[in-house]
């Protein structure tokens, strides 16, 4: 991503697992936003995979974090 978006990026809070295949990626985009004042937070969930697959919604701890943090 240029700079430009970056800089222009609105303030973004970045979740991923901790065995997630993205999580270098992520870590590395939430560096470029920090720089620029951009991120928010970035939490890593533990134990857990990208979009946190196999994961039940409705009772698993790491479901239940997201969906009262990130409404």
């Amino acid at each position: 991503m240029h700079e430009y978006l970056i800089q222009n990026f609105p303030m973004t809070v970045i979740a991923t697992g901790e065995f997630d295949q993205y999580h270098a990626e992520a870590k590395k985009f939430a560096k470029r936003l920090e720089a620029h004042g951009r991120l928010s937070e970035m939490i890593t969930y533990p134990g857990s995979v990208h979009s946190f697959v196999g994961l039940d919604h409705e009772t698993h701890k790491v479901w239940l974090s997201v969906m009262k943090n990130f409404k």
